[in-house]
């Protein structure tokens, strides 16, 4: 017996079929509703990717109604849609839009059994639960994890399924597996430069591509700002425990760190992490407090500038000013109110230009900025300290209102405090004063500790 087959002519609704598209129609314009409000922060066009994939999926449901033999087409292509989902890191709500989308499909009378269906959904189900323990794709070995825990899915699927697909022979069904199984990981990674492209999207591997320190920008960053460099290095790891704590994209965290403060390399000499390596006294104690605000909350802008120049995403280059918001430069405001008076002086004369930080994870890189900086100058702090001089400024951020254009809650602001406290607390320990070590053991005329004859006494 011949297998049936699905045509663009079959899918036409007759009187009875409207009862069943209609559902569905209304359902996507639901659910394309709730995207559209729930997703403030998407853009235009990654709204149309989800549209263009509810759409395909209403497609599909419609097919798979007409023929439970597409059975391993639908599973197929609903593990696309994960499989690019997870690596254009597009929200992580957009899986229970899928997963309540195939849910809502079990309502519908059709021809299809409904085993198929709750197969369907568990499967669809599985997998987006691991795409969301595993994380952001940070390897492209997390892909091919992820092909063989899909293909598990789909070896189960085709054991239950088999016995009752009986006009299907076992070559014709082991190859339709085999491909069902290998086919979302080639086109998602197929397809991932063009749904960037096309929407607007920032993917897990090109994240990847850009945090190799052999990209050209942090080769110049190394040479031209090594102090800068350094110091963005550090951000990086700090900045990106945090965001993994609070479930945000470490690695996009990383990757802007990375990149936040590009702009610096413009005016090196003007930034104090980079003046011992130029051998250099701090310029500013001889400018007027006005004209050094200039110079340093330029460099924001000149980083995007290069940022363009090099064609770095709109992702990364968001990190550049919202990374200091509209904060205050506050040695030059004290400055500048020595000098003048506070008759002449306003705070809004001395912030940063903004925007405030529009993410959670530009918001982070905020936070790690100023407490790196602020812990790297106390002289060998305790957690206590580090914890204390955190405290106070995270209030200040909070109540200067720079998180209020940010999506980060009160919860997630104290997990990033705790972690930060680890982090730079392990970073900034305190150390051994082994020059008084080594003086009290010359004293006593004994070999060192640090190994018999090492440190020999004097005579």
């Amino acid at each position: 017996m011949g297998v049936s087959t699905v045509t663009l002519e079959s899918l036409a609704p007759d009187a009875n079929g409207l009862l069943t598209i209609l559902p569905l129609v209304l359902y996507t314009l639901m659910a394309v509703a709730w995207l559209w409000f729930s997703f403030p922060t998407l853009k235009g066009r990654q709204r149309a990717y989800f549209i263009v994939s509810f759409v395909t999926m209403t497609y599909v449901a419609l097919a798979f109604m007409k023929s439970p033999y597409l059975y391993l087409m639908v599973l197929a292509i609903s593990a696309t849609f994960s499989f690019c989902t997870y690596v254009v890191d597009v929200p992580r709500r957009s899986a229970s839009v899928l997963l309540a989308f195939l849910g809502f499909l079990l309502l519908l009378p059709s021809e299809v059994s409904h085993t198929l269906w709750v197969l369907w959904f568990m499967s669809v189900s599985l997998q987006n639960y691991f795409f969301y323990k595993r994380g952001v794709v940070k390897a492209r070995g997390d892909l091919v994890k992820s092909t063989f825990f899909w293909g598990g899915i789909v070896l189960v699927n085709l054991l239950f399924i088999y016995p009752s697909l009986d006009k299907l022979s076992l070559s014709s069904f082991i190859i339709s597996g085999g491909f069902a199984s290998v086919l979302p990981f080639f086109l998602s990674v197929g397809l991932s430069p063009a749904l960037e492209y096309l929407f607007n999207f920032l993917s897990s591997l090109t994240l990847l591509e850009l945090s190799n320190l052999d990209h050209p920008l942090i080769k110049r960053l190394q040479v031209e700002a090594p102090g800068t460099f350094h110091h963005s290095l550090l951000l990086a790891t700090l900045s990106e425990q945090a965001s993994d704590d609070i479930h945000a994209n470490g690695l996009l965290t990383r990757v802007g760190c990375l990149y936040h403060d590009i702009g610096k390399m413009k005016r090196p000499i003007y930034f104090i992490e980079n003046q011992a390596y130029f051998g250099v006294s701090n310029p500013h104690d001889y400018l007027n407090p006005r004209m050094s605000k200039l110079i340093v909350t330029a460099h924001p802008i000149d980083g995007m500038k290069l940022g363009e120049e090099y064609k770095l995403p709109d992702a990364i280059q968001a990190f550049m000013p919202e990374h200091h918001g509209t904060l205050i430069c506050g040695y030059f405001y004290a400055q500048a109110l020595k000098e003048e008076g506070k008759g002449h002086v306003t705070k809004a004369q001395f912030r940063y230009s903004g925007p405030k930080p529009q993410t959670r994870e530009t918001a982070i890189v905020m936070l790690a900025d100023a407490a790196e900086s602020a812990v790297r100058a106390l002289n060998a702090p305790t957690p206590d300290q580090v914890d204390a001089l955190l405290e106070v400024i995270f209030k200040q951020r909070i109540e200067d209102g720079q998180f209020d254009e940010c999506p980060i809650t009160m919860q997630e602001i104290w997990k990033i405090k705790k972690s930060f406290t680890k982090g730079l607390s392990a970073i900034h320990h305190q150390r051994v004063n082994y020059a008084e070590k080594i003086s009290q053991v010359r004293q006593a005329g004994k070999p060192s500790s640090m190994g018999k004859g090492y440190i020999q006494p004097s005579v």
